[in-house]
């Protein structure tokens, strides 16, 4: 049994890499110039990954499950809320220098949930972790487009941010975003979808996942090891996702039961690299872009050696 464990876990992440390492290897040929580099993420999230969750949401769940689902979405709340405490505290310890703290707390909570989670928690555990996935989406999405944004404004000396403002609520009604609203309206409002508008955004949506790999793969290729230079602000966000987040999220668990597989989701989902929209809002703010680069790079890197582990120790624990 657990042999079977082990080897579900260790195909579903080959599967994954085999067509990241398509991207790469096409990468490394010169296929991709800076605009197709550009063209594949924004022709993922603003073109098919919305139709994709408008279809999960609409389809793979029912009304009374969506709505026993708002107190399951306490759990990641929670959870990423004590992460953000706890990473405070430990940046007052370390005494980590004014400027660097803000985007520090936010790659220490926030993860990577819709690039490397939808992969990976599809190949893992199937479609049925679908709504999870999206439930945890919509939670880290909401803290780090609020919370986040104005934590990584504050490192910047030049910007003047407010924490709700329109420019947090634009970021945070994404594409993606809309599109999981939309379904999640369908199925409260029992409004009746045409067969043609269902099979529309499930043709689209399924060509999301390999664009994601593939625009991954790019992505890495273009990464240069020779830049990574740990230091203190590093060692910490590492400690926090990889570690720390997931931890608190399992001990939480204790307190917010929840289905297994909805534990599985959430705890893989938290222990992802950084959300890579931080690197975005660091540049946008001029706020230490450096380190939020750093920090998306060096934690997806170290991901393909945390998240193979992490996969067999969900499996096998839960």
């Amino acid at each position: 049994m657990y042999l079977d464990v082990i080897l579900h876990a260790v195909d579903g992440v080959l599967t994954l890499l085999l067509i990241g390492m398509v991207g790469y290897a096409l990468a490394g040929r010169g296929w991709f110039g800076v605009e197709t580099q550009r063209l594949l993420p924004r022709l993922t999230m603003e073109i098919t990954l919305p139709p994709y969750m408008f279809y999960v949401q609409a389809t793979a769940i029912s009304r009374n499950e969506l709505l026993d689902m708002v107190y399951a979405g306490l759990l990641p709340f929670t959870a990423m809320t004590l992460t953000y405490l706890f990473s405070r505290l430990l940046i007052r310890l370390l005494r980590i220098p004014k400027g660097k703290r803000g985007i520090t707390s936010v790659a220490f909570t926030c993860s990577n949930t819709i690039y490397l989670g939808l992969p990976i928690n599809l190949a893992l555990f199937g479609e049925a972790a679908l709504p999870y996935v999206l439930l945890y989406y919509a939670v880290n999405s909401m803290l780090f487009w609020t919370m986040g944004v104005y934590l990584v404004a504050g490192d910047s000396e030049d910007s003047k941010h407010a924490l709700l403002s329109r420019e947090t609520l634009r970021s945070f009604i994404s594409p993606p975003m809309m599109g999981l609203i939309a379904g999640v309206m369908a199925v409260l409002l029992h409004i009746p979808l045409p067969p043609f508008l269902l099979n529309s955004s499930k043709m689209l949506g399924g060509i999301t996942i390999p664009l994601i790999l593939l625009s991954l793969g790019i992505t890495m290729h273009g990464m240069r090891l020779r830049n990574i230079r740990p230091n203190r602000e590093l060692i910490l966000i590492l400690l926090g996702r990889f570690i720390c987040s997931p931890l608190i999220l399992f001990g939480l668990s204790f307190f917010f039961p929840v289905p297994t597989l909805m534990l599985q989701v959430f705890i893989i989902q938290s222990s992802l690299p950084v959300i890579t929209n931080l690197a975005v809002v660091a540049n946008y703010y001029k706020a230490n872009e450096e380190l939020g680069a750093l920090a998306v790079t060096s934690s997806t890197l170290l991901c393909l050696f945390t998240v193979p582990l992490l996969m067999i120790l969900v499996t096998l624990a839960l």
